[in-house]
């Protein structure tokens, strides 16, 4: 036999050897219970957490040795509230248990369901001096791989989050986890891509964890690039946001919401504050079509979750057609172009619109003025403020092009100009006081109007009431 003959044989004999190994470990007959206890203690000597395995629980040997468990009960030591896993299988490497850096292979979680609102008012009870810590002894893995499967986050019931389907694997080249998933996000599909920190600095609560996710959803992308602190816990937040719709008639259409073509929606900011008190900083927003319609917000959201006396600035300009037609009342469809600027201000009933002015213009000869301000309460209303105070000033050069506001049987007696306070204090209706019309300024014949219709009721049904208008011709 020759030499490398030889050599060929040994190797032949090392391979089945270690062949042989594996299948003898396989069939190595394991105390299921044991194991159970012993991943049951592990945790609580390592952990402020202690876990209940109530289903099934299934320890295997091979190569890459794991368990697979069902029924799972999670929760911190000395607490009452916990969380349900229905199943969860765990690989890890058997070489790398021979390091200081175990390698978990595969991890897979099933049917787990989450309340933040549960883990943020659980963090706000906690004593400063009270830090939730894992032992020393216990080495952070790396992880290979991670699937997720059916996992509800919720927070109050107010915002739902359904992981439907992700997977996070460890990057070749760093120790980054690579995520793509897909689910919904309050009943509507999300796509998500993102890339996220290493598990062990996942567990490092002094060092910020980084983030950089972009999400797909109802036509709207969203993209979040930064930090939080203590991840476990949802510490601090430090985020770019920024968020496009290149379409936004089509991202409302998904919801319900019909209009016209409106062009193309983006919004950046800040997210910062934490889980109890989220804030939005720097926030702006603009919403353009060409050069036929200009909108843009700015401002800050103190808390995300109260929006209460918050301020947005707002300025607009538009000379589209379809849009026009939409957003007018039949009246003013004349008017060709329409300005405006003014204060959105947050409110825990609705929003308030403060130091609002408008102005309309028809390139027939009219122009129309609106300042003032008032409360949205009632979305779904004809008139949806609860609270309205609007000064109306409009001149016209000529009868034709202010009938409209007027009678439309008026005849052409000249240039109109005209003043009146619009005013509100229900959704149900709306008063019209300190009316003062002159129509035919200058001529030999002029038509004045003054006084107020008290009740102006949104109901078609329902006459107006109230009405003390004096005439002067």
């Amino acid at each position: 036999m020759t030499g490398n003959s030889r050599k060929f044989r040994k190797l032949e004999l090392s391979l089945a050897f270690v062949l042989l190994l594996i299948v003898g470990i396989s069939f190595i007959p394991l105390d299921d219970d044991f194991y159970r206890q012993k991943l049951i203690d592990m945790v609580a000597e390592s952990s402020d957490y202690q876990i209940e395995i109530n289903g099934s629980f299934k320890a295997y040997l091979s190569m890459t040795p794991g368990f697979e468990a069902t029924q799972i009960t999670i929760r911190e030591q000395g607490a009452t509230d916990s969380y349900k896993i229905r199943q969860l299988a765990l690989n890890i490497s058997l070489l790398s248990l021979l390091s200081d850096q175990p390698v978990i292979s595969y991890v897979s979680i099933a049917g787990v369901e989450i309340d933040l609102a549960v883990i943020a008012a659980a963090e706000k009870s906690i004593k400063e001096d009270k830090q939730r810590t894992i032992s020393k002894d216990f080495s952070i893995p790396s992880v290979e791989k991670i699937e997720l499967r059916d996992v509800l986050l919720k927070y109050d019931n107010d915002v739902s989050m359904q992981l439907a389907q992700w997977t996070i694997e460890e990057a070749w080249v760093s120790d980054a986890m690579q995520v793509t998933g897909k689910g919904q996000l309050n009943n509507h599909d999300y796509q998500i891509n993102a890339s996220l920190g290493s598990l062990a600095e996942f567990f490092d609560s002094k060092k910020p964890y980084p983030l950089n996710i972009e999400l797909q959803y109802q036509a709207v992308d969203v993209s979040l690039i930064g930090t939080i602190v203590d991840p476990l816990q949802i510490g601090e937040l430090q985020f770019q946001l920024e968020v496009e719709a290149p379409d936004l008639s089509a991202t409302l259409a998904k919801n319900g919401f019909e209009l016209p073509p409106a062009g193309a929606f983006k919004a950046t900011g800040e997210l910062t504050g934490n889980l109890n008190r989220p804030s939005l900083e720097n926030l702006d927003i603009t919403l353009s079509k060409g050069q036929v319609l200009s909108i843009k917000a700015s401002g800050s959201i103190a808390n995300l979750l109260a929006m209460e006396n918050d301020v947005i600035q707002i300025t607009g300009s538009t000379t589209d057609p379809k849009l026009l037609v939409w957003m007018l009342p039949d009246d003013l469809i004349g008017t060709k172009e329409w300005r405006a600027k003014g204060k959105l201000i947050t409110n825990k009933n609705g929003l308030r619109l403060d130091d609002l002015d408008l102005e309309g213009i028809d390139p027939r000869g009219l122009t129309l003025k609106l300042s003032g301000g008032g409360l949205l309460e009632n979305f779904d209303a004809l008139q949806p403020f609860s609270s309205l105070d609007l000064r109306v000033e409009f001149n016209s050069t000529n009868t034709a092009a202010a009938r409209p506001l007027l009678i439309e049987a008026l005849p052409e007696l000249g240039a109109v100009k005209g003043q009146l306070r619009i005013t509100a204090i229900s959704d149900k209706d709306m008063a019209f006081e300190d009316i003062d019309v002159t129509v035919g300024m200058g001529a030999e014949v002029k038509l004045t109007a003054k006084g107020r219709m008290a009740r102006v009721p949104m109901d078609p049904d329902t006459p107006n009431t109230g009405i003390d208008i004096q005439l002067d011709l």
